[in-house]
């Protein structure tokens, strides 16, 4: 890994149902296009949470920044990837 940087899902139960649903709220605004003006924020916010129960979306907690974020299982697993290739472009197998 780069720098020895890493992440760590966060199972979605152990987050506060205020948290969980801010992650939830701030996912479906980060999706969302200058031309999407009239939506439905809470149902949107609520298909989101669902997802998250579902195992659709994941949590991921990124010590790089100190975030928490809301990622897909191929997100993750492109992540991965990505991390295991050094800053000179070749594959980091240690």
């Amino acid at each position: 890994m780069i720098g020895n940087i890493k992440s760590m899902l966060i199972d979605y139960s152990t987050i506060s149902r205020e948290a969980l649903e801010g992650l939830a709220k701030e996912y479906v605004l980060s999706k969302l296009s200058e031309t999407d003006s009239e939506i439905d924020l809470a149902t949107w916010t609520k298909q989101v949470l669902s997802m998250i129960k579902s195992g659709e979306l994941l949590v991921e907690y990124s010590e790089a920044n100190e975030s928490v974020y809301l990622k897909t299982p191929e997100e993750l697993l492109e992540s991965k990837a990505n991390d295991s290739y050094n800053a000179s472009g070749h594959q980091d197998f240690t």
